[in-house]
């Protein structure tokens, strides 16, 4: 029984350590990008969203962005473009 218990926390471990890197290697691709994109804010805010949306499994994603008392669609992906 101390050996499933152990096996249970090497696995448990070995998924958060696979996640963290898949974060590690998601951010290192969004700092890619931002270094190569000259700051061209939609590059920069569209690679975000796809990383976001990979990072949680989602299918869509959007940043907004407050300006006063209102937002404002700042990017979005995996919606119609209307």
């Amino acid at each position: 029984m101390g050996t499933l218990g152990a096996e249970g926390k090497i696995a448990a471990l070995s998924q958060e350590l696979n996640a963290v890197l898949q974060q590690q290697a998601a951010t290192a691709d969004v700092l890619k990008i931002i270094s190569r994109s000259g700051f061209d804010l939609d590059t920069v805010l569209t690679t975000l969203i796809k990383t976001a949306i990979q990072l949680c499994d989602a299918t869509r994603g959007v940043i907004w962005l407050p300006k006063g008392e209102q937002l404002f669609l700042a990017g979005h992906v995996g919606y119609p473009d209307e």
